[in-house]
Order: structure tokens, then C-alpha cells, then sequence
């Protein structure tokens, strides 16, 4: 891998960037990009780079243990055409970003991931029509802050299932309840939004609670869910414990998921912890392993995080990752209701899994591209289409968007979009495409729909706490002036305003010099000459890069 740049200064923007990134033209000559390793054959314990963050107090006890992935390069398009990724619509980073800048605190870079910004909202695009499974929605137009470049905004949305057509679920909660839970009001949240999840379940449905501290056990066998009572005085028993119990407490957990698991019925593992207990497991190879295969059997597992101090983000994001689930934050009880309430049907019901997506640009009519986020969900081009590599879930309803950075050059489409998925009962893989088309492309940001100029925000609200090189020209009050243009109604949305206020204290907080500043003057950058992408070799990485799974 080589950075082109006509400066001779640019060592730290080089390291600081660069990332590997898995591309290539598919069926159209050598295939370029570096082939990660497959996430079932990398063991937890390898987890690289992980940084403390004082959150509570100045202390060695008050951390919060993240992965770096780095910061997606600009890709000559002549050279690697295809940009492939699965998706993702976890929102976790973003809730996490919003529970630490509420106690005063910018969050550690490495904690704020671009994807979970632009997908915390809903961006209310069509869903498909007749009997498609997925639709797709874009637009493109000039960036706010990139001289030369557009925005591409993708959105994919999935079919719609009405709350009453659901598959009933057989769901199985692995409650945490080791010491480290009980700092802070952990377990009394989980135990909230688990009521929150319980009472909005049918009569078909049924839950089982196994909860681990000292010991592993099952404290409610399945429960038909209209008996609403005894689960939640199950869950309400929950008290904390010494010792943890993590790996039986999830082994015992699937076992129950197997033992109910049938046709037309979703099976759902819940672990419910702030990860600290997990990382001691015995095993966290084999368990993860076993999270692996039960997920692409049919057993999800879903994660939903608690805790602003002590805990990991890294593991828990990779548990959720191979068990093909959700992975959730919770800091407020708002955070249970949005989840449980609003969005229980897609948490609940899939409706495609393993989904990948694939950008093949246009040489003649996009020069460069960089794609905004998913820099652990990267796939090579020979992974887009090996059916070994997981890919991401989506629900019914589901939306989830990605972002490019685009140099417009010549006429012409400016590329197509592959979509590759496997139907959640399993069987032959399927995949879609349509092109992007030019008629796409917008003359102004005013003439950008508000669903692009709020993913946008949202992204670039992302970049600028993650201190990317590309958000240097960007200021706070820019973004809260690009909010307050928004149309009124989406103005006046609770997440919007709740972004506004999120970007008014991250100004606040928010003390750090320009690291740039010395390689070249914030007022000389010049956006056609930064660090590009100009040749990848198979398997080359950067020495400053850290290496995803194929897809993870």
C-alpha cells in the first residue's frame, strides 16, 4: 500500500488516515484488497489497541475499553472501483457518545463510530413495493465542508411487518449480575428496559431469564409472555453477586434457546451486561465461536449494553457482531423505550441476514471516493460474495444508510449497487443491484432532501468527535447552523433536537488543538491533494492501520 500526495510532509496524516480497505473490481481482472483474517479464527484475546477513557473519575477504576479501526482513506477509482461492507444498524457508539458528553466529558476518538451517528435516525424513506424484500434511496450533493467533492447518500430500507404479524419469539435473557453491576444503577436500568421489552410482547410469545454472578441458573424456565407478572418479578429478583459465571450463564442460555427453537418462530439470546464479567471467561474463544455458529443456525444473540465508567464496547460490539444480532446502549430510560417500544418489531422480526453492500463506481464519472464510517465492517471484493464471511442483519422496517465522499468527473451513471443477503430461514443467498444514477446528483445542499442534510450533520457531528483529518474545516456552529436550515418538522424531532443540544455541549467540552496543523495550515488544505489511496496490494497493510476481520 502506497499514499500518493504532491506534499513531502505527510507522515502523521498518512498514520493517522490510513486504514486497510478491502477493494476491487468483482469479475473485472485482478481482484486488489487485503484479505483480513475470518472472524471465527481470531480469538478475542487478540483485540488490539485498547484505550482508557476517565469518565467518572480521574482514575485507574474508571475505564472504558474501545477498538480502533481507524479512518477510511480517499480511494482512486481507477485504481479500486468496488467498495464493499456489511451493514450495520447498530446505534450503540452514538448512544454511548450521548451518555458521556451528558456528564461534561468529549468522548475518546476511538469511541465514536460514524455509521451509528447517521443511523440513530430515522430517516422515513419508502419501504419497497409488491414482494421485494429490500429498497433502495439516494441522492448526492455538494459537501458543506469538502471543496470539490459531493455527498452520496445510500439508505436501504427493508419490508415492513405489522406488529401483529410477527413471528411469536421465544426469547432468553442473560441477566449480569457480578459486582461490577452494581455500580451506578446498572442492573436497576437493565432490569427497566427489560419490563419495557416484556410488556410489549404477545400472547404467543415467551421469555426464560438466566442470570449469572456467583453461580449460573435459570431463574424463570420459559414463560408463555401473557404471564406478564412472574416475569417481571423473575427479573425484578435480580440482586448483585460476587464472582462471574459468564461462559455457563451463556451456554445455558443458548441450550434453553435450542430447546424451544422452531419453524416460524424467532429465538432470541438477550446478554444483558457491561462485558467486564465476559472478557474473564475461561474460554472466550470457544464461546465465541459457539456465538458464531448458534447465529448462523438461527439463534441470534443480541447485546445490550449498560454503564458509564467500567466497561467494554469492544467485546460487547463483537459478541453482537458473530451472533447476528442487535447491539445496544443503554444510559436512560428513553434509550429502553426507543428500542422496545418504538422499534420492537425490527429488533425482533429479520427479514434478511448476512446482508453485504457493494458500490462499483463509475471510473469515467466518479474520480475518488471515501467512504464515511464502517471501517470494522469492511469486506475485500473476494468477501462480498464468499458466503463464509457474516455479514449484518436486517429487520423488518429496518433502515440503514451509508455515506460517500465523491469527486465528480465526466458524464455518465455513477455506478451500481449490489445488495447480498440470506433469507432468515436460511437457503440460497440472493442479490439484488441497481445503478446509481446521475439524475442523483443535486445542485446545492438547499436542494438535498432533509434526510441527506441530516445524515450528513449527523456524520459530520462524527468525524469532527473522532478527530478525522476530513473535518478539519469543520466548525460546531456550522453543523448547528446546517440543523437550524432543516425544515421545521424535522426541526422539532426529538432526536434532532436532541442532536442540536448534543453538538452545543460537544462545543463546550471540546479542547483540542488542530494535530494537523504542523504536516500543513488548516488554510492550504487543499482537498485534491490529501493522502489517496493509489495502490493496494493483496493482503498489504499499513504499519499504522489496525486489521478488522473480513466483515467484523
Amino acid at each position: 500500500m502506497t499514499l500518493r500526495s504532491s506534499a513531502p510532509r505527510w507522515g502523521l496524516i498518512a498514520a493517522l488516515c490510513a486504514i486497510q480497505i478491502g477493494c476491487g473490481a468483482a469479475g473485472l481482472g485482478p481482484r486488489h484488497g487485503a484479505q483480513p483474517a475470518d472472524p471465527a479464527s481470531s480469538p478475542a484475546a487478540d483485540l488490539p489497541d485498547f484505550t482508557a477513557l476517565p469518565v467518572i473519575r480521574r482514575g485507574a477504576e474508571a475505564d472504558m475499553r474501545f477498538q480502533r479501526y481507524g479512518v477510511n482513506p480517499t480511494v482512486e477509482t481507477a485504481a479500486s472501483p468496488t467498495s464493499s461492507f456489511s451493514i450495520d444498524v447498530s446505534t450503540a457508539a452514538y448512544s454511548m457518545a450521548r451518555a458521556i458528553l451528558s456528564r461534561g466529558i468529549l468522548p475518546q476518538e476511538a469511541a465514536v463510530r460514524v455509521e451509528a451517528f447517521v443511523n440513530a435516525f430515522d430517516y422515513g424513506e419508502p419501504p419497497p413495493r409488491g414482494g421485494a424484500i429490500l429498497a433502495a434511496h439516494g441522492e448526492a450533493f455538494p459537501s458543506p465542508n469538502r471543496v470539490g467533492y459531493h455527498v452520496l447518500r445510500i439508505t436501504l430500507r427493508g419490508r415492513v411487518i405489522e406488529d401483529e404479524a410477527r413471528q411469536p419469539a421465544d426469547l432468553v435473557f442473560v441477566i449480569d449480575v457480578s459486582s461490577s453491576m452494581d455500580r451506578g444503577d446498572r442492573l436497576g436500568r437493565i432490569k427497566r428496559a427489560l419490563v419495557y421489552l416484556v410488556e410489549q410482547l404477545g400472547p404467543e410469545d415467551t421469555v426464560a431469564v438466566v442470570t449469572y454472578g456467583s453461580s449460573a441458573q435459570v431463574a424463570l424456565p420459559r414463560t408463555a409472555a401473557h404471564h406478564r407478572a412472574k416475569i417481571i418479578e423473575a427479573i425484578a429478583a435480580a440482586a448483585p453477586e460476587d464472582g462471574s459465571h459468564s461462559e455457563a450463564a451463556l451456554r445455558l442460555g443458548y441450550q434453553l434457546a435450542a430447546e424451544s427453537a422452531a419453524p416460524g418462530r424467532i429465538s432470541r439470546v438477550t446478554l444483558c451486561s457491561d462485558g467486564l464479567a465476559i472478557r474473564e471467561a475461561a474460554d472466550l474463544g470457544a464461546l465465541e465461536a459457539e456465538i458464531r455458529r448458534r447465529g448462523r443456525a438461527g439463534i441470534s444473540l443480541s447485546a445490550i449494553g449498560v454503564g458509564v465508567g467500567r466497561y467494554d464496547d469492544a467485546l460487547m460490539t463483537r459478541l453482537a457482531d458473530l451472533g447476528q444480532g442487535r447491539y445496544l446502549y443503554v444510559d436512560t430510560d428513553e434509550d429502553a423505550r426507543r428500542a422496545f417500544v418504538q422499534g420492537l418489531t425490527g429488533d425482533l422480526e429479520i427479514i434478511a441476514r448476512d446482508v453485504k453492500a457493494q458500490v462499483r463506481f463509475n471510473p469515467e464519472a466518479v474520480a475518488r471516493y471515501r467512504l464515511l464510517g464502517y471501517e470494522r465492517r469492511l469486506l475485500s471484493a473476494e468477501g462480498f460474495r464468499r458466503d463464509a464471511v457474516d455479514g449484518g442483519a436486517l429487520g423488518a422496517g429496518q433502515e440503514v444508510t451509508a455515506l460517500y465522499e465523491i469527486k465528480l468527473a465526466g458524464v455518465g451513471e455513477l455506478g451500481s449497487l449490489r445488495v447480498r443477503y440470506q433469507p432468515p430461514e436460511g437457503g440460497a443467498v440472493h442479490e439484488l443491484e441497481r445503478s446509481i444514477e446521475r439524475a442523483w446528483v443535486q445542485p446545492s445542499i438547499e436542494a438535498a432532501s432533509p434526510q441527506g442534510r441530516l445524515a450528513w450533520i449527523a456524520a459530520g457531528f462524527a468525524e469532527k468527535l473522532r478527530g478525522s483529518y476530513w473535518a478539519r474545516t469543520i466548525r460546531y456552529e456550522a453543523l448547528q447552523v446546517e440543523l437550524a436550515r432543516l425544515p421545521e418538522p424535522w426541526r422539532r424531532r426529538r432526536e434532532v433536537e436532541e442532536l442540536a443540544a448534543l453538538i452545543e455541549r460537544a462545543a463546550q467540552v471540546d479542547r483540542r488543538g488542530d494535530r494537523f496543523e504542523g504536516e500543513r495550515a488548516i488554510g492550504h488544505m487543499e482537498f485534491d491533494h490529501v493522502p489517496v489511496l493509489s495502490d493496494v496490494s493483496p493482503n498489504s497493510v499499513h504499519p499504522d492501520s489496525v486489521s478488522p476481520s473480513d466483515g467484523r
